[in-house]
């Protein structure tokens, strides 16, 4: 396939519809849809990786509930164990809620009543994660007493690991089992549960690393180590230790180089600027940047004046070395996927290769090369207030609009397509919100896949109810987009309008 230009923008994600559609039939997407996927034999969301599997009650992955659960809630995973030592088994739920603005992830623990002979909810566990597929539940004793607590490892929304433990109340007089936290923590270096010194011999310590945010060596990290005390029931602050990363570089590395793909993504994840003559870090307004993010699986790629956006469909690794293959499909284009190799050629050094069609030379050309880390500092100057300008979902349209001189515009997300003077055109089209204004980016493809033309609009809508019908008025500007902004490309507005009977 051949690929002149690319036209993209940040977006959390992208949904393939068909573009026929009945007239009559028009129907908008809620706001801020979600998508929460189901347990399924390629997705393990318990698994084994966290200690010696041999001393962990890790039960197999199931979702068959024994009761059922609230309806404001989804189960995406059953797992069935003995908590108590009786002779009837529990069950572990995982779950999510409805229209939870923040995702997390819930444990509800399903007990047995002798009395009635049935399952019923005894208690739910909010977590901090909110990543299913990164998600290990089990059981182990943790606090020396001989009662195996509950214990949720994952990912949250940043990328960070967390870990919730929960301890059996034993002193509650709820009916069936309760249990309470004992320690919800997150780091963005790794979480481990060690055999500690504390004042239980047979209880754990909790070793929490983070980055060093005040260092300027990346590798700089704090060790914060959290133990039992049995006097108030509860893990608390052991010590906080500052741990120098110069010493660990070859450490490190030959580490890095052994993980999986996830954990190598992770590791890369953030913004690093290419390597050239211009670029100056401090200044991150001229600088080509590489941004990967495994939270949502995408990589991005910035410069003045654009933005493209990929998500990783695949990722292939070696068992060792420093070389990851990444499958890319463009977010809002599904047909245009690339291949890139990220080497990791030291700590902080990046080498990008983006292989694809021999005549598709505008991309590779471009963004092929050396990287390193942007510096924390840039991070969080320019391009931050420089992405708080954009919002993106600032409108939903779908369905069939109409001019005046017959030409139509039909939108399905993420595709597109236009009639006018019997000619049709079809592509793909994204909305986001820079200030107070609404832009409209919209790519035709040619029969083949390849880009056709590219058109950028502001957009002018209005919605009117009226007795019998709904009227919304879409009025497109041509503009140019610049590095910040955008200028008046001329060429005069486009009024389109779609009308919904509501009598039928």
């Amino acid at each position: 396939m051949t690929f002149k230009q690319v036209v993209l923008i940040l977006s959390a994600g992208f949904v393939t519809l068909g573009c026929s559609a009945p007239e009559k039939t028009i129907v908008f997407p809620p706001p801020n849809p979600r998508i929460v996927p189901a347990s399924t034999p390629e997705i393990a969301l318990v698994g084994s990786g966290f200690g010696n599997a041999d001393s962990l009650n890790v039960p197999g992955v199931l979702n068959q509930p024994k009761v059922g659960i609230p309806s404001n809630l989804i189960s995406h995973q059953t797992i069935d164990i003995n908590l108590d030592g009786d002779e009837v088994d529990e069950q572990l739920i995982i779950a999510k809620q409805r229209e939870d603005v923040e995702d997390l992830i819930r444990i509800l623990v399903v007990d047995y009543d002798v009395v009635r002979s049935s399952y019923f909810v005894s208690w739910i566990g909010l977590t901090r994660s909110t990543n299913l597929r990164a998600l290990t539940v089990y059981t182990d004793d943790v606090t020396g007493n001989d009662i195996p607590e509950i214990l949720s490892f994952g990912l949250d929304s940043k990328g960070s690991q967390t870990l919730d433990i929960f301890q059996w109340n034993t002193g509650s007089t709820v009916y069936g089992l309760q249990y309470r936290s004992i320690l919800s923590i997150d780091a963005d270096a790794g979480i481990e549960v060690q055999d500690g010194i504390g004042q239980l011999e047979s209880s754990r310590t909790i070793i929490a690393v983070n980055r060093d945010l005040e260092s300027v060596n990346f590798l700089d990290t704090i060790r914060t180590t959290y133990s039992w005390r049995r006097s108030e029931n509860r893990f608390v602050l052991g010590s906080s230790v500052l741990v120098s990363g110069s010493s660990q570089i070859e450490n490190q590395l030959a580490d890095i180089f052994s993980e999986s793909e996830t954990g190598f993504m992770n590791f890369l994840r953030g913004p690093w600027f290419k390597v050239e003559p211009s670029a100056n870090p401090e200044d991150p307004r001229s600088l080509k940047i590489l941004h990967v993010d495994p939270s949502v699986g995408s990589v991005s790629l910035f410069r003045p004046g654009r933005t493209m956006n990929y998500f990783w469909v695949a990722l292939t690794k070696a068992a060792y070395g420093g070389r990851v293959r990444v499958d890319l499909r463009n977010s809002v284009i599904p047909s245009i996927q690339i291949i890139g190799n990220l080497t990791l050629q030291s700590l902080d050094t990046l080498n990008l290769s983006i292989t694809g069609s021999e005549s598709w030379s505008f991309l590779p050309n471009e963004w092929n090369g050396s990287y390193k880390r942007l510096p924390r500092s840039s991070q969080t100057n320019e391009l931050v207030a420089r992405n708080q300008r954009l919002q993106f979902n600032r409108l939903d349209i779908s369905g069939l609009y109409r001019a005046d001189d017959g030409s139509e515009l039909f939108f399905s997300n993420p595709s597109l397509i236009l009639r006018t003077k019997g000619v049709e055109e079809s592509g793909g089209f994204a909305v986001f919100g820079y200030d107070d204004d609404i832009v409209l980016q919209i790519t035709f493809l040619n029969s083949n896949g390849t880009t056709s033309r590219s058109l950028d609009f502001i957009v002018d809508f209005t919605e009117e109810d009226r007795e019998t019908e709904i009227v919304r008025t879409l009025i497109l500007t041509p503009i140019t987009l610049l590095t910040q902004g955008f200028s008046p490309a001329g060429g005069g507005r486009l009024q389109f309008e779609q009308r919904v009977n509501l009598e039928e």
